[in-house]
């Protein structure tokens, strides 16, 4: 299930694969951050961390984007950032300290550096941006766009979410996880969003009952895609959930405050029963909602690299 280039890229892969074999490391062994790099240098970095509690190899297991960059000449980073469902203090200094490594290693300008994340890890990805626009003297990248795969965009949204899944006792893994996500949120911010507001809303890409979506002005004229499955049908049967608990609903309000704003560059990506797990689960919560191709075209587009992949083997 996992194999999802096309036939013309699967044989580029392999032709590329045989004159240098993909280079993946650990680089870190308390970072726990994962590299695959072109050869020769990478024309641009992308980002990607994957969703709360996730290694990097279980996110690459369920995507074949890095093989992907690696044909058009884009290095990739990976790094999980633990049970965090947002950019704190410590998810930040480790995100600095990877990309800023990767940028020296491997020689990528900063400025050519798109941040995306699958579930959390785009929710942390979303954040970091917002800072990195926010306040440029601190951080270590320009980024150039962003894109987040099912991700709760809005902090108080799902806390609130959490709260009806413990109240509903329907799914043992959405109560299980909601049970732990919620007492880590508490614990770590000082409260709920009742009583601490401001801490929630710091944290969130989005807030919906803050003026111009509180941060998510931030992203006011930068490229932003937001994609989810819509599949309504399949939250109802398996999960009695409707969609007020569904990660898609905050998401379309902050594109919707991004339009408003004139963000022409805000885009919601939406499909409907797209979401297949690379063990051949149905869930709308997966990376396969992605077209990852066309992903991979406005990446190259905002990064300005060729989007023609014989264009970027090696020795090209």
């Amino acid at each position: 299930m996992k194999f999802r280039l096309s036939i013309g890229l699967s044989l580029l892969w392999c032709a590329v694969l045989a004159q240098s074999p993909l280079h993946s490391n650990l680089q870190n062994s308390t970072l726990g951050y994962t590299i695959i790099t072109p050869p020769g240098t990478a024309k641009g970095l992308i980002v990607f961390i994957p969703g709360f509690a996730q290694t990097a190899d279980q996110l690459l297991q369920e995507t074949e984007f890095e093989k992907l960059a690696y044909l058009y000449g884009i290095a990739t980073i990976v790094v999980p950032c633990g049970r965090k469902m947002y950019a704190d203090g410590q998810v930040v200094k480790l995100l600095n300290e990877a990309i800023v490594a990767t940028l020296n290693d491997y020689k990528i300008a900063p400025n050519q550096v798109v941040m995306g994340g699958f579930s959390a890890g785009g929710t942390i990805a979303l954040k970091y941006t917002q800072y990195c626009l926010k306040y440029p003297e601190s951080y270590p990248i320009k980024p150039k766009a962003v894109f987040a795969v099912d991700s709760p965009v809005d902090l108080e949204e799902i806390y609130h979410y959490m709260e009806r899944e413990l109240v509903r006792q329907y799914s043992e893994a959405g109560v299980s996880e909601a049970y732990v996500v919620k007492s880590i949120m508490e614990r770590e911010l000082g409260g709920t969003p009742t009583e601490v507001p401001i801490r929630y809303q710091e944290l969130s890409p989005f807030t919906k009952g803050a003026k111009q979506g509180g941060e998510a002005e931030v992203l006011k004229s930068f490229p932003v895609r937001l994609y989810h499955d819509a599949d309504i049908q399949w939250q109802l049967k398996n999960r009695r959930r409707s969609f007020y608990d569904m990660n898609i609903t905050p998401a379309s309000e902050m594109i919707n405050q991004l339009m408003l704003m004139g963000n022409t560059q805000a885009e919601l990506m939406m499909t409907v029963g797209k979401g297949v797990r690379s063990n051949g689960e149905r869930h709308p919560h997966s990376m396969s909602i992605v077209d990852e191709q066309d992903l991979m075209t406005w990446i190259l587009k905002h990064l300005g690299v060729d989007t023609n992949p014989a264009h970027n083997k090696a020795g090209h």
